[in-house]
């Protein structure tokens, strides 16, 4: 059952994002400025890449200013796609060779959904993540007695699942191009950037069968003993920000891009021991940032990409924190192919 709502989750969000950057795209297209912005409706975009997704999560008390750092282990995908117009497709393959060792980190079971809609005016950011296998990142310096830095406390028992929608409208959008860093689509032709208003709906479950927080951890009184098994996130928010791409010699670029912001919502703790539920409603955090860098000049692209989303929710405690954060990193070879004709699209 759980299997068939995901496949129907994507078809929708891959058919209904697609629709709705269309008409979007057919109504904007013509906005750009040419003497900044190199555009044409005919280019199809053919690329190769490699593609790693992530989702971490912190345990931070502030009042100890100490943290526990969950990671999954990260699988590397290698893959190909193309895109013409607002339509792209991409197709990654897991290569056992290019992965992180299983021994060391554990083992990650995950399923990762993202779709990144990329319109004249903003972008949409839709994600739905199922990970299930972390390890402890810094378990030297928060567990009791651990034996070196090089080893690591696995555990294959804790979920996480997240779901997100995130809008990012910039308003220099006649000069300024996220398509040209992130989509291989455009080429920016002259430095330009923008300021950026962001809004958020993001939602997170993490879930152990036993307490997240290891009962050996070295700091006394750590999350003032909260210890939970269960933990839900809700936050709604909006940020502002600003993003802009530096044009080297005409061919190469470096963008960046960085929002954030306070949201309302609430966090909700199971706590093991005593079975009963702490929750907290009030102001979080949230951030987005987006880098790339790379060659980018009429037929070629060559470039590293990274989109890294953050939930900063505080806890039922005193200076108590839960972060997630969501992303991608990837490096893309696409080369822009121009038709004859404008193919139409359904």
């Amino acid at each position: 059952m759980k299997k068939s709502i995901i496949f129907v989750f994507a078809i929708v969000v891959f058919y209904s994002g697609n629709t709705f950057a269309q008409f979007i795209a057919e109504y904007l297209n013509n906005d750009a400025d040419s003497n900044y912005i190199e555009y044409s409706p005919k280019i199809l975009v053919i690329r190769m890449f490699t593609s790693t997704k992530y989702l971490n999560f912190e345990i931070a008390d502030n009042a100890l200013k100490e943290r526990l750092i969950y990671k999954p282990n990260e699988n590397q995908v290698l893959g190909i796609g193309f895109m013409y117009k607002w339509v792209g497709v991409n197709l990654g393959f897991t290569m056992p060779f290019m992965n992180s060792d299983d021994e060391t980190y554990g083992k990650t079971k995950y399923l990762d959904l993202q779709s990144h809609i990329y319109l004249r005016k903003g972008t949409f950011d839709i994600y739905l993540q199922r990970y299930k296998g972390f390890y402890l990142e810094n378990s030297g310096d928060m567990i009791v007695n651990w034996p070196g830095e090089e080893v690591y406390m696995i555990r294959p028992d804790i979920r996480a699942h997240t779901f997100g929608i995130n809008y990012h409208h910039f308003f220099n959008y006649k000069e300024y191009s996220y398509r040209a860093s992130f989509v291989q689509s455009e080429v920016q032709k002259k430095s330009a950037g923008s300021f950026i208003l962001g809004i958020n709906a993001d939602y997170a479950f993490l879930e152990g069968d036993s307490s997240i927080i290891p009962d050996n951890v070295s700091y006394e009184n750590f999350y003032q003993n909260r210890h939970f098994s269960k933990g839900s996130l809700l936050n709604v928010g909006a940020g502002f920000g600003y993003t802009h791409t530096f044009v080297i010699w005409k061919r190469f670029f470096i963008s960046l891009s960085l929002n954030g912001g306070l949201s309302l919502g609430y966090t909700r703790l199971h706590k093991s021991e005593q079975n009963t539920v702490d929750y907290r409603i009030g102001y979080n955090a949230n951030a987005a940032g987006r880098f790339a860098f790379g060659y980018n000049h009429n037929k070629w692209y060559v470039g590293f990409s990274s989109l890294n989303l953050i939930l900063m929710n505080k806890a039922p405690g005193d200076k108590n924190w839960i972060n997630v954060g969501a992303g991608n990193y990837r490096f893309n070879i696409a080369r822009r192919i121009f038709l004859k004709k404008n193919v139409k699209l359904p």
